[in-house]
């Protein structure tokens, strides 16, 4: 669905391919953990809605966040979407033929550093438009209409990612707890060492 994101995201964070799979994995995993799904759909209706709202005042935002972030959460924040290796650590030129005796240890400082310098690009203007254009027409609302054709229609969620997407990842980059969630993540998930 989505174009090559964030090269540079991995860089430092990982000195070889299997680091930078494993932090891909841990981060995909961890971002689209339950109670994060949760967590983050109420800190995003809590955020965005009041301005959703007033410039679309027919829009059920709570009701929708409710159900679709876990949907866009899951799409996006994947191995083949925003941590897909091959393009997350595009500067490792990764293969998928790497040696598995690499070192798979990675440094907390520098996990926690590059978790958080990816997120400084969820609301850059050329990954959203590639973003949208990836849920509108390569697939996602497709599937969504397919799951659900009584109660999902095209048009309609095409222009639901216009409304909700952009502001969603507006608010992810400026989440107050951003770096302790990205701490969380680097210790328990990505297991990382000091």
């Amino acid at each position: 669905i989505f174009v090559g994101l964030v090269g540079l995201a991995c860089a430092e964070a990982a000195e070889n391919c299997k680091q930078c799979d494993l932090l891909s994995k841990a981060a995909a995993k961890y971002y689209n953990l339950e109670s994060n799904i949760q967590e983050v759909s109420e800190y995003l209706a809590n955020t965005t809605c009041p301005e959703i709202k007033a410039k679309h005042p027919e829009e059920k935002c709570e009701e929708t966040f409710k159900v679709w972030w876990k949907h866009v959460s899951g799409a996006l924040f994947s191995t083949s979407g925003w941590f897909k290796v091959k393009e997350w650590c595009d500067d490792l030129e990764c293969t998928g033929n790497e040696k598995k005796d690499e070192d798979t240890k990675i440094n907390c400082f520098d996990c926690l550093a590059r978790m958080n310098a990816q997120a400084q690009f969820f609301d850059d203007g050329v990954f959203i438009g590639d973003i949208l254009l990836g849920f509108q027409y390569g697939g996602f609302c497709e599937g969504l209409k397919a799951a659900d054709p009584k109660n999902i229609d095209l048009d309609d969620c095409r222009k639901s990612m216009t409304i909700y997407l952009p502001r969603s990842m507006r608010a992810l980059k400026n989440h107050p707890a951003g770096d302790y969630i990205h701490r969380n993540l680097c210790t328990e998930y990505a297991q990382c060492v000091v």
